[in-house]
């Protein structure tokens, strides 16, 4: 997917732009991990935010290819493939370790997320973004995800160029019916219920495609309730341990100093 990025096209607004305004103010500083960095996106807004150090992981080769194409212009990003369950670095060498929509992706999370904790230094911070179960969610939200789901038996096993292909037709319709009205709502005064509306923050009829490829492609998704990621990230030993909603979980917490 990552292959249709351009590296020069970079949004208003992506994931840590919004994930940031929810951490401590003094989060970003020192050596940094972006765990799972996809297209680069929010390694080249954390670079750009601090004086630190960003380290990029990513396991595709094609995701180490456009975030390295992305943030050739800075001197302080650093880019590496690898596996979030096996990281190939030394241990408690971060100040701030960041993942979002990763750990839900993969095999044996709960080992993703013991890496990432190996990786902060005593008294670092680590942030972690997942899927919602929707268990406390409406009747219309849980059926939506439970339709959705189903349709994923169909995708996942589509070949990847044309399940993307799909995507980019199914874009504008997912603009036309979601996107627009959320808009509308935001417009209104409504941004809680806006926010709550899927692909309320796309830019364009296009601009969706890459969100929908990675909603039915992914062969693994897990999905957790506060209690699950409250006791994962206490259970690593992490102190001041907060999950917060965000179109899903941000959940986060400081390793003993």
């Amino acid at each position: 997917m990552w292959r249709h990025d351009d590296a020069k096209n970079t949004p208003d607004e992506f994931h840590y732009d919004r994930v940031s305004r929810l951490l401590p103010p003094d989060h970003l500083h020192g050596l940094i991990l972006d765990a799972g960095c996809g297209q680069g996106i929010d390694s080249l807004r954390m670079a750009q935010s601090c004086s630190g150090t960003v380290v990029s992981l990513d396991l595709s080769a094609g995701g180490v290819a456009v975030t390295r194409e992305r943030t050739k212009h800075l001197g302080n990003v650093q880019v590496i493939r690898g596996d979030i369950e096996r990281i190939p670095l030394k241990s408690e060498q971060f100040d701030f370790v960041y993942s979002y929509g990763v750990l839900h992706h993969t095999p044996h999370p709960e080992q993703g997320l013991r890496e990432l904790v190996r990786m902060l230094k005593p008294g670092g911070l680590l942030a972690i973004y997942l899927y919602e179960d929707f268990k406390r969610r409406s009747v219309a939200e849980r059926a939506l995800l439970w339709s959705a789901n189903r349709l994923r038996l169909m995708t996942v096993p589509m070949p990847p160029r044309l399940l993307y292909r799909f995507c980019q037709l199914g874009s504008p319709f997912i603009y036309l019916g979601l996107t627009l009205p959320a808009k509308g709502l935001e417009l209104l005064g409504f941004s809680g219920l806006s926010r709550r509306i899927p692909y309320h923050h796309g830019t364009g009829p296009f601009s969706m495609a890459a969100d929908l490829y990675d909603r039915f492609a992914a062969p693994i998704e897990k999905r957790y309730d506060r209690a699950q990621l409250e006791g994962w990230l206490t259970g690593q030993g992490l102190q001041h341990v907060n999950v917060v909603p965000l179109r899903g979980w941000l959940a986060y917490g400081k390793k003993n100093e």
